[in-house]
């Protein structure tokens, strides 16, 4: 007999965790399981159980869904330097099994929590499970950006005689985004106002309902980009475009509530120079201190206990550890051209007003490579890595070519371009990378990941003002963003601007990926779309640079996104265990 997919196997005695690294935490007895008694009756076993659904939410870091933050090599942010992974491949993104198993564990907390005694204190308790109603609605929200509306439960389910019973068809997208924002109204009249980032609580339950709201309300009004209508398998996918409106008005709500607040600020303490500006875009990625009052949400990693690869995987080539599998992330020229000079909008790459081009025998000569990216965006020199560029008492060192005595050879500098692991682009991605590590590379790194910070709530506030037609408040947000960067402010604003400052003041973390698919822009940005590179020769004899612009191999770098993969692929032997599901269009 067939069984919904969302039913999970739990040994007799009702078993609720089974013997980890982290079962220490748990009990000091030596046991190959605990009980759900044992939890529910510790306060400690409690919320070292809690942390376990913590970590088996897929907050899309370090780690996840591989051990470099994937999510932008799918979108125009990378490429890879193996070019292996250039192709959009939504296989590698599933998590509807995952996802269910962490529904009916979080449902079975939510259940039994209520009745523990462990809790002296109720307040505390209810923080607790308000803690619980936020996970499950983020595994919602998880679940229906992957695949529109999908079956909801809230209670767990247990088997019967006749197991079709657990047989649950799809709710519509709408009806899931309702659940998510029942769940986080559920949390947020639960959970303590403390800021500490390393917890969920009232401010960024409240935050991240701005992004779900927005999120809502760009499908609402985008989707008949993509679908007649902008609905499509009867509310399965979609949502009325009637709704646009009233989901913009709770997003902007909901930001400004965080806004208002005070508790939580643009990170900006270290000047007004150019230079301050890019120390200070750095800071906000290292400082874990309180001072950073930027980190809303954070998922926390402290070596030697929980570490990740990102710097083992995305250093530059010479840079790298013994271990290798380096330069995983390589930004193309375009999204480096997207990034504005401090005082002039068109970041196109030029020289003394000659434009960076594909003509060989005109190409851009430099004595310093320097030159090109001079007052480039600090978010710039902060993110990317460039050809001549300064990085931990070195220089990126990345050409193709030499010229000696008037003839030109094949040559590569120690950073590439042409080895297996170096730049196919000539530029390296560097948010993130240990400035002055403290140990080898391939020890593990333990940079924090901001899974929600306060930037974005200033941009989900000025673009749900922007579509409520509130451009005053649009501009003035967006330009409190982009005074902290430290460049131009706008003196009027269009749609097209307050994207860009999401691609740019959230460069390589994984945004632009979702952001991409709820404007419904995706399929346009990625339409055959070539990858061009920056491409460096260096000549000996007058000890300068010349640079051209390259395109890469089609068969390798070109992309496309299919409309079909707004909405991923529902694994197919969970149709089989569920006949009631079914299948997204196009799959």
């Amino acid at each position: 007999m067939k069984k919904l997919v969302i039913y999970i196997m739990m040994s007799v005695g009702g078993v609720l965790l089974t013997s980890s690294c982290d079962d220490e935490f748990l009990s000091p007895k030596p046991v190959n399981s605990i009980t759900e008694e044992d939890v529910f009756s510790s306060k400690e076993a409690i919320e070292a159980h809690l942390a376990r659904l913590y970590w088996r939410c897929p907050m899309e870091d370090f780690n996840w869904p591989s051990d470099h933050a994937g999510f932008s090599l799918h979108t125009d942010e990378m490429v890879n330097c193996t070019q292996d992974q250039n192709g959009y491949n939504p296989g590698n993104y599933q998590w509807w099994g995952d996802g269910y198993k962490a529904i009916r564990y979080l449902n079975n907390f939510i259940e039994k929590l209520p009745e523990s005694t462990a809790y002296s204190n109720e307040s505390e308790k209810e923080d607790v499970l308000g803690q619980a109603y936020w996970l499950r609605a983020y595994t919602y929200m998880a679940l229906a950006r992957r695949y529109g509306g999908v079956p909801i439960l809230t209670k767990v389910q247990e088997l019967t005689e006749d197991p079709t019973e657990l047989q649950i068809p799809r709710s519509t997208e709408e009806e899931v985004f309702d659940r998510v924002l029942e769940d986080l109204d559920i949390a947020i009249s639960k959970l303590s106002d403390n800021t500490s980032p390393y917890k969920i609580n009232k401010w960024s339950a409240i935050a991240f309902k701005s992004r779900v709201m927005l999120y809502a309300a760009s499908l609402a009004r985008y989707s008949d980009k993509v679908y007649d209508g902008g609905m499509y398998m009867d509310g399965l996918l979609g949502i009325p475009k009637e709704k646009a409106t009233d989901y913009y008005t709770g997003a902007k709500h909901a930001a400004m509530q965080v806004i208002e607040s005070g508790k939580y600020e643009l990170y900006d303490y270290e000047g007004d120079t150019y230079y301050a500006k890019i120390a200070n875009y750095e800071k906000l990625f290292f400082d874990e201190s309180s001072t950073n009052k930027e980190r809303l949400l954070v998922r926390a990693y402290n070596f030697p206990d929980r570490t990740h690869k990102f710097d083992e995987r995305v250093t530059p080539f010479s840079f790298r550890a013994g271990s290798g599998y380096s330069s995983r992330r390589c930004p193309p020229l375009a999204m480096v051209e997207k990034f504005e000079y401090v005082d002039e909008r068109d970041g196109s790459i030029r020289y003394e007003g000659k434009q960076l081009n594909e003509d060989a025998s005109d190409p851009i000569i430099v004595d310093d490579p320097n030159e090109l990216f001079r007052n480039k965006d600090p978010r710039f020199m902060h993110n990317v890595l460039y050809p001549g560029r300064e990085w931990r008492n070195d220089i990126v060192d990345v050409y193709v070519a030499t010229v000696k005595n008037g003839e030109t050879f094949t040559a590569q500098g120690k950073d590439g371009i042409g080895q297996p692991e170096a730049t196919s682009t000539g530029f390296y991605f560097a948010k993130w990378l240990q400035r002055k590590p403290v140990r080898a590379f391939n020890e593990g790194s333990d940079v924090d990941w901001q899974i929600i910070r306060y930037a974005e709530v200033v941009l989900n506030y000025a673009e749900a003002c922007f579509e409520l037609g509130e451009t005053g408040q649009a501009l003035e947000y967006v330009n409190k963003i982009r005074k902290r960067a430290g460049i131009q402010a706008l003196t009027a604003i269009a749609r097209e601007d307050v994207r860009n400052e999401f691609a740019i003041e959230f460069y390589g973390e994984g945004n632009r990926y979702w952001d991409l698919k709820r404007w419904r822009t995706f399929h346009e940005v990625l339409n055959n779309t070539e990858t061009f590179a920056i491409w460096p020769t260096y000549n000996e004899d007058q000890q300068a640079y010349s640079f051209v612009k390259h395109q890469l191999p089609s068969a390798k770098f070109k992309k496309t996104f299919e409309p079909k993969h707004y909405y991923m692929k529902i694994p197919q032997n969970e149709i089989e265990k569920n006949p009631l599901l079914i299948q997204n269009f196009g799959h």
